[in-house]
C-alpha cells in the first residue's frame, strides 16, 4: 500500500508490501507522487518492481580492515582501536559474516574477555562493535 505525505515542500511515496523491501521516491508534484505511487503498486502485484539488491555481506576480517583504514585512521587512539578490534576478530572468528554473528556471540565474547581485562576494557572493545 501507498502513503503520501509532505515533506519539506516535497512530496515523498512509500509503497509496501508484505515480503517485499520498501519503496521510497520524492516528487515536486503531488500529482506526479500520486501516478508514481499506482504504478509501483502495480508493479509490485505484477512482480515487475525491482528488489533493492543488498551487497555480499563482509567477513568480520574485512570489515574491521575496512573501518581501521577509512574511520580509525582518523581517530587519537588508532594504535588502541586496531588492537581491540584484532582481538575480536581472532575471538570471534576472522571468517565469520558480520551478518551471522549473535547476541549469543557477543555475550560469551564478553564474559571470556572479562576475564582477562577488567570490564571498562570490555566496553571499550564493545563500543569498538557499535561505531558507525
Amino acid at each position: 500500500m501507498a502513503s503520501i505525505r509532505k515533506r519539506n515542500n516535497r512530496w515523498e511515496v512509500r509503497v509496501r508490501r508484505s515480503g517485499q523491501p520498501t519503496q521510497t521516491k520524492t516528487f515536486t508534484l503531488k500529482s506526479d507522487a500520486q501516478q508514481w505511487a499506482r504504478e509501483a503498486e502495480i508493479a509490485l502485484e505484477k512482480g515487475e518492481l525491482l528488489q533493492n539488491t543488498k551487497p555480499n555481506p563482509l567477513t568480520l576480517e574485512e570489515a574491521v580492515r575496512r573501518y581501521v583504514h577509512e574511520v580509525a585512521i582518523h581517530h587519537k587512539g588508532v594504535t588502541s582501536e586496531r588492537y581491540r578490534l584484532g582481538v575480536m576478530v581472532i575471538r570471534l572468528g576472522k571468517t565469520k559474516l558480520i551478518t551471522a554473528i549473535t547476541s549469543r556471540d557477543i555475550a560469551s565474547y564478553k564474559v571470556e574477555r572479562q576475564k582477562e581485562v577488567t570490564p571498562a576494557s570490555v566496553r571499550r572493545e564493545l563500543n569498538l562493535l557499535s561505531s558507525k
